[in-house]
């Protein structure tokens, strides 16, 4: 079992990885990555999902949600954060049904969860309704979850 921690996860968002986790097979940076996370328009999303990151308490019910309750990352944060997302429509403006903002929201999750906790099996088109859970806040109909089998290392966080 590896084990990382809140700084370097947000680290590798920024600054891209280390040699050493290059070298296990981890890629760098975010938007290197997902290159639709450096729309302008997704910055005061990724920075809420930078906050979300460094909340140890939010992060591990992300993780157990997705774990044990099979509920999307996506999901999850999308409903804890329901009320810093209306803050940010209000300033920045409604997202499209179809912005890229969520596919953005979707990114990132899915690079902590596949290239920094390891989970190696994304599982897609897991059918939500933000809409009908989380009021107004985003228009989200699917999502993606993730498991890890058994022959990949498990990643945990450790506390910074």
């Amino acid at each position: 079992m590896a084990e990382i921690t809140q700084e370097q996860i947000l680290s590798s968002i920024d600054n891209g990885m280390d040699a050493e986790w290059v070298e296990n097979g981890h890629v760098g940076r975010l938007a290197e990555l997902y290159t639709i996370t450096q729309d302008a328009r997704f910055k005061p999303y990724l920075e809420l999902c930078k906050k979300a990151v460094q909340d140890t308490r939010l992060l591990n019910g992300i993780i157990f949600c997705n774990d044990v309750l099979q509920v999307p990352p996506v999901k999850t944060f999308v409903i804890a954060n329901k009320k810093a997302i209306e803050k940010i429509k209000v300033k920045y403006g409604e997202p499209a049904k179809d912005s890229p903002v969520n596919r953005c929201i979707g990114a990132f999750w899915g690079y902590i969860f596949r290239f920094i906790l390891n989970y190696d099996t994304p599982i897609n088109g897991v059918s939500i309704s933000l809409k009908e859970t989380n009021g107004d806040a985003l228009t989200i109909v699917t999502a993606t979850r993730f498991e890890r089998t058994s022959s990949r290392t498990e990643v945990t966080i450790k506390n910074s």
